[in-house]
């Protein structure tokens, strides 16, 4: 829960453009983001920042870690540091490819509310749990479709090591930050594609 909490406050500080992105193409301020002289995605993620959302989200994840970390015999070691910083960067991409890749759906179906709480909100409330004790269909999703397994439960399982990890490949717990920089890199990829259909919704 930690890392779910505080990847997420540190995600929305930069995309609460994105998860607000279809009521600004609904109400045509995208049209004016056009006419700046400046990058679209660029000015989406600095227009606002919900940090109501960030410091409750982030300042219960630190408040989460620091209570837990010290109660379940972690060896903490300047490699783990390391690693724990780096699986929580990877674990801000792999949200923010998600709202990015859910805010371009928006140049082609306008509303996108609904899988929005499909493919996040649902998926996050799954995700607070070891993916483990799911149906492998549910498991298949949260590491193959929608992987917030790699946000908090292979991260986890390094630090942890239960003995569930052992149905899953061990690369599983090193590829949060490749994952991450491969789904915003497609994720980015989709949106300079997708902008060029963007047609104005008119006021």
């Amino acid at each position: 829960f930690s890392l779910l909490f505080l990847t997420y406050g540190i995600m929305i500080l930069f995309c609460t453009g994105l998860r607000d992105f279809g009521s600004t193409v609904r109400n045509g301020s995208f049209d004016r983001f056009m006419l700046r002289p400046r990058g679209l995605l660029f000015q989406i993620i600095f227009v606002n920042a919900d940090w109501f959302a960030a410091i409750g989200h982030g300042g219960l994840g630190i408040v989460l870690f620091l209570l837990s970390a010290r109660k379940v015999g972690i060896q903490w070691t300047a490699w783990r540091a390391v690693y724990y910083l780096i699986t929580v960067a990877g674990g801000v991409l792999i949200q923010g490819a998600i709202f990015l890749f859910l805010a371009t759906l928006n140049i082609y179906l306008l509303e996108t509310n609904s899988l929005k709480e499909l493919f996040y909100w649902n998926m996050r409330k799954f995700a607070g749990y070891p993916i483990s004790i799911f149906h492998k269909g549910i498991q298949a999703l949260l590491i193959y479709i929608v992987p917030f397994a790699f946000v908090n439960y292979f991260p986890c399982q390094y630090l942890l090591r239960k003995a569930d990890m052992q149905q899953y490949p061990e690369i599983f717990l090193y590829l949060t930050p490749v994952i991450g920089v491969v789904m915003y890199g497609l994720a980015y990829l989709f949106w300079r594609y997708s902008i060029r259909y963007y047609k104005s919704a008119g006021n």
